[in-house]
């Protein structure tokens, strides 16, 4: 994600850069004539570990060049297959690192630890209500929900319901619109999580409108990393909903199913064992043709069957 300006700071447009290991996706901070010594980055970033239970491995580097895969030379921060690098040399200062740190770990969390189950409860049942009550604005969002995705269990419609409405739900000055009222609470909550986990700098509603939609975008990107389990992806397709053909690596398998990466925008879909031919591995590729409800898993020339690791 390209960060164009100071008001606009955590939204942009996704960098895609294909390969094996999936998209990069990159910051860019303002142009500063000094830097942060580099002492205090990993000083920062250590205190920061200390609160943030769960973050993903953190590189610093000195400049993009360093980096493996192509950016652009602004770029602040990077998060490319699980790891997020700091580009040291374009830190500025220390509220430009918090804010890079918050937008490019932000993705490993789900809405609920986010929100803690309280919270997202609450949100749950507030959502549930308006649908229930006929409100116009949810029910108008949760009809697009369904005319995508299908038919979603409750915890499912509710978060993409909030993906959804976090896209439009602020004005010109950056407030809530009215008949957006909840995300009031889950602009606070993701905000007072940020707080809890050392992020002190405030953050606009324009900002955490971003940290939101990135968070959202890149559930795409098959399993999460929170807690140790797999969290389902907002944009999953449903088991028992699949029909014709999926190409792609195989990102997890467990719990009696199999998570599949397809195509250039890493939509994941979620596959039942039981439907599939026959057993498939994690870092397979994977052709799957369903016919009758059943998954066809075609066989392959052994050099295609798993992705190569560099």
């Amino acid at each position: 994600m390209i960060v164009r300006d100071a008001t606009d700071s955590l939204i942009g447009e996704f960098v895609v850069r294909e390969s094996e290991l999936g998209p990069a996706l990159f910051s860019v901070g303002p142009e500063r004539g000094s830097t942060l010594p580099l002492p205090e980055i990993h000083a920062e970033i250590e205190r920061l570990r200390g609160a943030w239970k769960g973050m993903p491995p953190v590189l610093v580097i000195g400049k993009p060049a360093d980096l493996p895969f192509d950016v652009s030379p602004y770029a602040d921060g990077v998060y490319h297959d699980g790891k997020v690098y700091v580009v040291a040399g374009n830190i500025g200062d220390m509220r430009q690192l918090q804010k890079v740190m918050a937008h490019e770990c932000i993705m490993h969390h789900s809405l609920e630890e986010m929100l803690g189950n309280y919270g997202f409860a609450k949100l749950h049942h507030g959502v549930q209500s308006l649908i229930a009550k006929g409100d116009e604005t949810v029910c108008a969002i949760a009809e697009n929900v369904r005319s995508r995705y299908g038919v979603l269990p409750p915890d499912m419609q509710t978060k993409e319901i909030v993906a959804r409405a976090g896209e439009q739900c602020l004005d010109e000055q950056g407030n809530v619109r009215v008949q957006y009222g909840f995300m009031k609470g889950v602009f606070a909550g993701v905000s007072g999580w940020l707080r809890d986990h050392g992020i002190s700098v405030p953050f606009t509603n324009v900002e955490l409108q971003g940290i939101l939609h990135k968070s959202a975008e890149w559930a795409k990107d098959g399993p999460l990393l929170g807690a140790g389990r797999r969290e389902q992806s907002l944009q999953e397709k449903v088991v028992g909903k699949l029909s014709g053909l999926f190409i792609g690596k195989i990102v997890g398998v467990g719990d009696g199913v199999v998570t599949q990466k397809i195509g250039r925008a890493g939509e994941a879909v979620v596959h039942s064992m039981a439907d599939l031919s026959r057993p498939v591995e994690v870092g397979e590729i994977a052709e799957i043709a369903y016919q009758d409800g059943k998954g066809v898993v075609r066989e392959q020339d052994r050099g295609q069957v798993r992705g190569v690791d560099r």
